[in-house]
């Protein structure tokens, strides 16, 4: 089972892909390979192919509450919005992956289901100076953890919450110890404060002004208007230099390479599925691959499982902009955009309605498409990456591959 992830805009650094295939080898791959450790998981990188603004983005010019006026005085101004901002309740039907009930309305973690208690121990447990692989270790025994029957039992069994959160604590401090390279980076003393930092994660998920705060702060911070700037810029850069279904540019070629390659695994490992990872920018790309170059090849490659994670796919079609795009498809004719490629099986396009720069599939394409909002429980800022960042979606996406695909499950 051949697993390939593509990634998205504003990624430039080399360690990227070290987290997300952690996670997808430790969860994902089990539920469909019989031999995990043997699943070839690559990246098609095409962050290098990017040429950086020519004078460092000083084009982008600052905002007028960030780049005026003494730190103090900028403090009080957000302060003071803030305190205006009405209440605002999260997705009652999750903690943090949009799925299950809010612990908001109990002082108990055993009532969570295994998805939210795993975000909620992912979130919880890392420390601000611990790396991205780190922290996705700690995710997949947190991940472990809360399906564990018999730490289930123990938090029920548990008088209180603060003696559920040691019970956790403890259960993932045992698992982790089994991981040799997370002991020796001394990441065992991140358990040390672990029950104030869940309670604070329990504390925000109740229905009150800080949950629209963490919003608009997180719309107020510079990083996002750096975001913006590099998002644009590598956007426009695949779109004027994608090529033409018959000769397609450099981009596109690094994922078609990688379909290749996951094509002679594919047969050498008796036909298993070949899965196909995007995340935002990296899902436009993915499209024009199955619907445009891989078509004009006359390939016989086809991608079994996609996820578009934080993907503008339907935004793009919306606009006519792939390769494939007709107007033929549109409001104004009541067609909708058909899915005709033979080299695209299952299709699920996961989105946030935190991460402004995530959008549905839902009534632009005829058929075919399943499509799936999931809440990050991040702010603004930082929801368009954190999909990857959350036990519980590698989870869902298991067994979204294990439905897809179930005479392959171990």
């Amino acid at each position: 089972m051949p697993i390939i992830y593509m990634h998205g805009v504003n990624t430039r650094d080399p360690k990227h892909f070290a987290p997300v295939r952690e996670y997808l080898q430790r969860i994902v791959a089990p539920t469909i390979a019989p031999d995990p450790d043997n699943v070839s998981i690559r990246s098609a990188d095409w962050f290098q192919l990017c040429d950086e603004p020519k004078w460092g983005g000083i084009s982008r010019p600052r905002t007028v509450l960030l780049g005026h006026g003494a730190q103090s005085e900028r403090n009080e101004l957000i302060d003071t919005i803030v305190e205006n901002v009405p209440r605002v309740t999260a997705p009652t039907s999750s903690l943090t992956s949009g799925h299950a009930t809010s612990p908001g309305q109990t002082a108990r973690i055993d009532m969570l289901p295994d998805l939210d208690l795993a975000d909620l121990i992912a979130v919880s447990a890392p420390t601000p100076d611990m790396d991205a692989l780190q922290r996705a270790r700690i995710g997949i025994s947190a991940d472990r953890v809360a399906r564990d029957p018999v730490v289930r039992d123990n938090l029920k069994a548990a008088k209180n919450l603060d003696d559920q959160l040691k019970i956790v604590a403890d259960a993932v401090r045992a698992d982790v110890e089994r991981q040799s390279t997370l002991v020796a980076a001394g990441a065992l003393d991140v358990f040390r404060n672990m029950r104030d930092r869940v309670s604070e994660s329990i504390s925000r998920t109740l229905s009150k002004p800080a949950v629209a705060a963490t919003l608009l702060a997180g719309e107020l911070r510079p990083t996002l208007n750096d975001f913006v700037t590099r998002f644009l810029g590598d956007v426009l850069f695949y779109i004027t230099r994608r090529g033409l279904p018959g000769a397609p540019g450099s981009i596109p070629k690094v994922l078609l390479d990688e379909l290749v390659t996951a094509q002679i695994n594919k047969e050498a490992r008796g036909g298993e599925p070949i899965v196909l990872l995007t995340h935002s920018m990296g899902g436009q790309i993915a499209y024009d691959v199955v619907t445009s170059f891989l078509p004009a090849s006359r390939s016989s490659i086809k991608v079994d499982f996609w996820c578009a994670t934080a993907s503008q796919v339907g935004f793009f079609e919306e606009l006519n902009m792939f390769l494939a795009s007709s107007k033929d498809f549109s409001k104004a004719t009541g067609r909708k955009t058909p899915l005709f490629s033979n080299h695209l099986g299952h299709w699920w396009n996961v989105w946030d309605h935190n991460d402004i720069i995530s959008f549905t599939t839902k009534g632009i394409f005829a058929e075919g498409v399943d499509d799936e909002e999931f809440w990050t429980g991040m702010s603004v800022a930082a929801a368009h990456g954190g999909y990857l960042e959350r036990p519980s979606f590698y989870r869902l996406f298991a067994e979204k591959l294990k439905v897809a695909f179930p005479p392959r499950a171990s």
